[in-house]
C-alpha cells in the first residue's frame, strides 16, 4: 500500500480569522433559515385553520361559537397546569392525539396534584394502536430532528422517554376540529412574552399549532413532561436540547429541592 505524503500546511493569523468569519457567517445564515421556517409554519398553520373554521361554517350540525367558548375558557386552566411543571424546571410540551394514539389509563400522579380544585392526572398504558403509536412520544422518537437527543447524539428511544418523562391528561374533545383549537390555543398561552423565560422548556418548536390530528372521533389534548428538571437530565448526561429555544435562554438558575416538588 502506497501512501501519498502531502506537505504540512502551516496557517496565518489572517487564514484563522478568515475561516471564523465564515463560520460566524454561516450561523447568521442558519439563524435566518430558522426563523423563515418558522414564520412560513406558522403562516401555513394560519392558513389551514382558516379553511378549517370555513368549512365548519358550513355545517349547521356544529356551532362553532360554542367551540370557541369552550376553548376560551379552558386554556387558562391548562397552562397554569404547565406552568405549574415549568415553574419546577421541567421541560414540556403541549400535543393532540387521536384516542388510538393516546395511552388509554388515568391513574394518579405520585404524589398527588390537584390544581384550582380538579387532580391532574397522568395516562399510562400502550394505545389501542400500540406503543409504538403513542403520539406523545414521537416529537422525541420519530421526527429527524427532535428537540432533545441523548447524551451520545442518537435519538431518545421509547424506553428512555418512559423512563424520563410522564404524560399529562388535559382534555377529551368530541371532535377532532376541537382539540386542534384546543391544541394550538394552549401553546400560544405558554408563548406569550409574559413567559418569555419558560421557552427553552417547552418542547413546541412551532408557534401554536393547529395542524394535529385528523382522527373522527374522541381526542386528546395533553402534556408530555419531564419527571425531573432538564438541568438535571442533562447534567446526569441522561440527553441534552438538540434544538434551540423559540428565544434566548434567561440565566440559568437553580434546580428546584426534593420539597418543592
Amino acid at each position: 500500500v502506497s501512501y501519498k505524503v502531502r506537505p504540512h500546511r502551516f496557517y496565518s493569523a489572517d487564514d484563522v480569522k478568515a475561516a471564523h468569519a465564515r463560520g460566524q457567517l454561516a450561523l447568521q445564515v442558519s439563524d435566518v433559515r430558522i426563523e423563515r421556517r418558522r414564520k412560513y409554519d406558522a403562516m401555513k398553520s394560519a392558513e389551514r385553520m382558516n379553511n378549517t373554521l370555513e368549512l365548519l361554517a358550513r355545517r349547521p350540525e356544529v356551532n362553532l361559537d360554542d367551540i370557541l367558548d369552550r376553548v376560551e375558557k379552558e386554556t387558562p386552566r391548562q397552562a397554569s397546569v404547565a406552568l405549574h411543571f415549568l415553574n419546577k424546571g421541567r421541560c414540556v410540551y403541549v400535543f393532540v392525539a387521536g384516542a388510538h394514539r393516546a395511552p388509554p389509563t388515568a391513574k394518579q400522579l405520585d404524589p398527588p396534584l390537584v390544581l384550582e380544585g380538579r387532580e391532574v392526572l397522568q395516562l399510562v398504558g400502550a394505545p389501542p394502536d400500540g406503543a409504538s403509536c403513542n403520539e406523545s412520544q414521537r416529537y422525541l422518537v420519530e421526527q429527524h430532528n427532535p428537540v432533545l437527543r441523548a447524551a451520545t447524539g442518537k435519538t431518545l428511544s421509547r424506553e428512555e422517554v418512559a423512563d424520563n418523562f410522564v404524560t399529562i391528561e388535559l382534555s377529551w374533545h368530541p371532535t377532532n376540529v376541537e382539540a386542534n383549537i384546543q391544541e394550538g390555543d394552549t401553546t400560544r398561552a405558554l408563548q406569550v412574552d409574559e413567559h418569555l423565560s419558560h421557552r427553552p422548556l417547552l418542547n413546541n418548536q412551532k408557534f401554536g399549532c393547529d395542524d394535529g390530528t385528523s382522527f373522527p372521533g374522541w381526542c386528546l389534548v395533553g402534556l408530555h413532561v419531564s419527571k425531573r428538571p432538564l438541568c438535571d437530565l442533562v447534567a446526569d448526561e441522561l440527553l441534552y436540547r438538540a434544538a434551540p429555544p423559540l428565544a434566548p435562554a434567561p440565566a440559568a438558575g437553580r434546580s428546584p429541592s426534593p420539597e418543592e416538588g
